[in-house]
């Protein structure tokens, strides 16, 4: 905190006798005396009660004396003053002149340094830009204070640009020579007067400000830049004197940059060796009054995503944890060194060990954590751990639009069984569900049992503000995404966003619109293309969530909102006209639900934004195509490890899959208008392009309902259908089923001897998990009958069948 307050000038109402008393608590406050110094202050008070200096420095005594933790007392003393101030300064506003502005500069600035310390970045960055607009010359001693901290608060935010032009300033009016500031000072009024600096401080601050401008380079991606500045800091720093621990944080912190920058360039193995060559040292380490940030807390961090990056999202799960208790560890040893520190035997203090400073709460970076932790498992495949991570950071990061999409991504993914559903190395799944039909009986009674509907979602929810990993939740979710987004674009037009990404720097600064950018804290901020992205993911969860609720209507609008996007990706384009054509079915507007479903809309299913129905350059499999750089390389990397655990038929693997989808649903939607031969060719169309595996268990039900409404040899056609989990019959096993229709329709057929084979079991290792044993049949892995090992074939069982009937005819 800033302790220049008790210097400004007081006004002219004050008294000699009275300016010599503030004098005095001046002298007390700067000596740690706080209980003398609140006792000269009530006395001032007493006659200048509504003087907001006088206010002010009492709120800031009693912050100190009570060892920096009442935190939320000092924040609320700090706004009723300033409330106060605005009054009276429109009350007066031809009186106050700025002069008399700028001796309240002490309060806005620690007003600032409060809120930079809670993390609450926005607020700081609004009154430090104010502050900094509106200094004199005169006000040199603050010139260099705010400006730090401003550039600290840029780069938090995602604003290197800002920070890059600030620090260039910093650099003219401090460490340039005569010369340079003499030209500089044509051009900024704060260079007129340039403060002196010693010698060590003003080689510190160049450090300091390089260090802060290499920052600048990795945020705003400039390769070139990052390295000539990450080598000569690093020279810099071989260079500087100093030992122990202020060595040890130099070499730290030259290892971090340097990963930095191959994490950059997406180089995470790179980056991993040269992270995991430099072990952490112990964190949290008191030196010179200041707490040094828990280095082992961003040393885990560091390597979960670097982990997360390569795809390896288990591995990133198992060190972000391990940052989290690295990050407990470290503010339960700091709170309690900070109270070893300041109690000097007072039990006071000793009651309150459990208050945290501000110190310590600014070392804490338990929300940010929980944000990346959260992302983790749900790559990972752990939907409900994910959710209750994300929800701990939804209480710092509630305006995030991307937060809420991942909370409804854990949402989906729980009640989907999804998680459930997942692949495993070896390409087998974990267990079947959702299957069309169902066994009951054992041996020669087994019956089969089609589903007549599928297993329900989700559970329902009556309080659709409960925080559970509900599809209701799951709308709420969406729904905040929504309106933060709306209300960042204040009604821009898409085509607008477009034209300020397009024409950045080509139109003159007075016709130039300022560029969109919508904050996304703790992550990087969005503009231009990343804003349709996330508003197209939005709308395409939200279709998706009220057409599974049953509300068909309001899943259509979504759906038209999703297609009226200008420049979409292959994948929403996909998904809008499947999500309108089944809500128009729910409507009983089939007509028009098939138009949505005619293949040539859709000509890519990956995430490239298609530009004007033209494809994009990434492949359909989710790869790269030749003349890609790393980032679009990086990136379809980790889409693709995204969709490693989804479930076979819940999403498109490339274009021909996608086409199948859509056959099959304008089959169901002609089947509804009883157009059953119709139907039956798109069925024949789609099994083409849809393998067996690939096929949902609903257009086998559709298949079998065809055949038996098609009557004649439907029943054996669609018996044949669920034995060989096929949407379409072959000649051959149509010959056999001719042959031996009894075996085929399971009347008198026995089981063969050997080994138990015959008995169904939808998750055995070996075979493919959606395929279906027919009733009193062994499991065949192919199309045509095999022999089984220690059994019989059909054929021997068919003879032995005839050789009993013929003994007993001799009988």
């Amino acid at each position: 905190m800033s302790t220049d307050t008790n210097t400004v000038k007081p006004s002219t109402s004050f008294t000699e006798d009275e300016q010599h008393v503030a004098g005095n608590a001046h002298n007390c406050f700067r000596a740690g005396q706080f209980d003398a110094t609140l006792g000269i202050l009530k006395k001032l008070q007493k006659s200048h009660s509504n003087d907001a200096r006088l206010m002010h420095n009492r709120a800031l005594t009693e912050f100190c004396k009570s060892g920096k933790t009442k935190v939320l007392d000092f924040k609320k003393s700090l706004v009723k003053i300033q409330k106060l101030l605005q009054q009276s300064n429109k009350e007066e506003e031809d009186i106050v002149l700025n002069t008399e502005k700028n001796n309240y500069i002490s309060l806005y600035y620690n007003q600032a340094l409060l809120f930079y310390n809670l993390h609450q970045y926005s607020e700081t960055e609004v009154i430090l830009g104010h502050l900094y607009e509106n200094l004199d010359g005169s006000e040199e001693t603050y010139l260099l204070k705010i400006g730090l901290l401003l550039i600290d608060t840029y780069l938090f935010t995602y604003n290197p640009e800002k920070a890059g032009n600030l620090i260039s300033v910093l650099e003219k009016n401090f460490l340039t020579n005569e010369d340079a500031t003499k030209r500089s000072g044509n051009n900024d009024e704060k260079a007129k007067s340039t403060p002196t600096l010693g010698m060590a401080e003003a080689e510190s601050l160049k450090v300091h400000l390089r260090y802060l401008k290499t920052l600048c380079c990795l945020q705003t991606k400039s390769i070139k830049s990052s390295k000539r500045e990450i080598k000569s800091l690093t020279n810099v720093y071989s260079n500087s004197g100093g030992g122990g621990q202020q060595t040890n944080i130099v070499q730290v912190a030259s290892v971090f940059l340097k990963s930095n920058f191959e994490c950059v360039r997406s180089n995470y193995h790179k980056a991993y060796k040269l992270l995991g060559a430099s072990p952490p040292p112990v964190a949290t380490n008191v030196a010179n009054g200041a707490l040094q940030e828990g280095i082992s807390t961003m040393y885990y961090n560091n390597l979960a995503v670097l982990h997360f990056g390569m795809g390896k999202h288990n591995i990133g799960s198992f060190y972000m944890q391990k940052a989290l208790q690295e990050n407990d560890a470290a503010v339960s040893s700091a709170t309690k060194q900070h109270h070893l520190n300041n109690s000097s035997g007072n039990s006071r203090h000793q009651q309150l060990s459990t208050a945290k400073p501000l110190c310590v709460l600014n070392l804490n970076r338990r929300f940010e954590l929980a944000y990346n932790y959260g992302l983790q498992l749900l790559y990972s495949g752990n939907p409900a751990a994910a959710f209750d991570s994300l929800l701990l950071a939804v209480h710092a990061f509630h305006a995030n639009p991307r937060l809420w999409l991942r909370l409804a991504e854990c949402c989906i993914h729980k009640c989907t069984t999804c998680a459930s559903e997942g692949k495993m190395k070896g390409g087998s799944h974990t267990k079947k569900s959702n299957s069309a039909f169902a066994m009951i009986g054992s041996g020669t009674n087994r019956k089969v049992v089609i589903n007549t509907s599928l297993p329900p979602l989700g559970t329902k929810s009556n309080n659709l503000t409960t925080p559970l990993p509900t599809l209701e939740f799951a709308s709420v979710c969406l729904n905040n995404a929504l309106f933060l987004l709306k209300e960042a674009m204040n009604g821009i037009s898409w085509d607008t966003v477009i034209d300020i990404k397009k024409n950045n720097g080509s139109k003159s600064d007075e016709d130039q619109a300022p560029e969109l950018i919508i904050a996304c804290l703790p992550g990087a901020p969005l503009s231009g293309n990343d804003i349709i992205h996330l508003y197209a993911s939005v709308l395409a969860n939200n279709a998706f969530v009220t057409l599974t609720l049953g509300n068909g209507l309001l899943a259509l609008e979504y759906s038209q909102q999703l297609l009226s996007l200008p420049r979409l990706s292959g994948c929403n384009r996909y998904l809008g006209n499947m999500y309108a054509a089944e809500a128009l079915v729910s409507l009983d507007r089939i007509s028009e639900a098939i138009q949505h479903l005619s293949v040539e809309k859709i000509s890519t299913v990956s995430l490239e934004i298609d530009n004007n129905g033209m494809k994009s350059p990434g492949s359909d499999d989710g790869s790269v195509k030749s003349g890609q750089n790393n980032k679009a390389h990086n990136h379809n990397h980790v889409s693709q490890k995204a969709t490693e655990f989804v479930s076979p038929w819940h999403f498109p693997s490339n274009i021909n899959c996608a086409h199948g989808y859509m056959i099959l649903n304008l089959a169901n939607a002609h089947c509804l208008r009883s157009e059953h031969e119709k139907a039956q060719r798109l069925l024949r169309q789609a099994s083409s392009l849809v393998s067996a595996r690939q096929a949902p268990p609903q257009a086998l039900l559709l298949a079998v309902y065809l055949n038996l409404q098609g009557g004649g040899n439907g029943l054996v056609t669609a018996l044949l259908m669920l034995r060989h989990n096929s949407l379409v019959v072959t000649p051959q096993q149509t010959s056999f089923a001719a042959k031996f229709p009894k075996l085929v329709n399971g009347n008198g057929a026995r089981p063969p001897t050997g080994n138990n084979s015959s008995s169904f079991e939808s998750g055995s290792s070996g075979g493919d998990t959606n395929s279906a044993a027919p009733v009193n049949q062994t499991r065949l892995k192919s199309s045509t009958p095999q022999p089984v090992a220690g059994g019989q074939t059909p054929e021997r069982v068919v003879k032995a069948k005839n050789n009993e009937g013929k003994k007993r005819n001799r009988r």
